[in-house]
């Protein structure tokens, strides 16, 4: 489901529904390209259609330093595009 630059493991659940739900465990190496993440990323939402999705994991990137104009808040625009709300802890 991702490229070979990042490890993830996935798990496909079926609900009572006949939906899917689909967790994925990610972790991005820091040398990794975020470009290239991103990019991985937008991909997902392609990839389930209109099943649920639960991503967990590193990705290696610092929100507290988000704003518009960097990587990190293009990160953020894009994980709430997608309907994800990113935790940190």
């Amino acid at each position: 489901m991702l490229s070979s630059n990042c490890e993830s493991l996935w798990v496909k659940m079926k609900t009572n529904s006949s939906k899917f739900i689909y967790l994925g465990v990610i972790y991005r190496h820091p040398n990794q390209q975020f470009d290239d993440f991103e990019k991985d990323l937008n991909s997902l939402s392609t990839n389930f259609n209109n099943n649920e999705y639960i991503i967990i994991g590193d990705f290696n990137n610092d929100l507290l330093k988000s704003t518009s104009d960097n990587k990190e808040g293009r990160y953020y625009q894009n994980l709430e595009s997608h309907g994800f709300k990113p935790f940190n802890h």
